[in-house]
């Protein structure tokens, strides 16, 4: 499945809008990344696996970054603030 990430806290965790329009709860521990840290940024365009949860949303696991923004015009705006 591929998506766009919606929110990420400092916390570790957040939620992914999927390219099917659901909402996906992510945990810092579904990131598929060699990095101690596991940071996700609002707007990034990710792949990821689903797996069900008994939560109201299911969860992302295996989220990999496909693309740093999802628009370049976007990726501007936020370098400016």
């Amino acid at each position: 499945m591929k998506g766009t990430v919606n929110f990420f806290s400092t916390q570790g965790w957040g939620f992914i809008k999927g390219d099917d329009k659901q909402d996906y709860y992510v945990h810092h521990t579904g990131i598929a990344t060699d990095e101690t840290f596991k940071m996700l940024m609002k707007n990034e365009v990710v792949e990821f696996d689903i797996q069900p949860t008994d939560k109201p949303r299911p969860m992302a696991v295996n989220v990999k970054v496909t693309r740093v923004y999802k628009n370049e015009e976007k990726a501007n705006a936020d370098r400016s603030i």
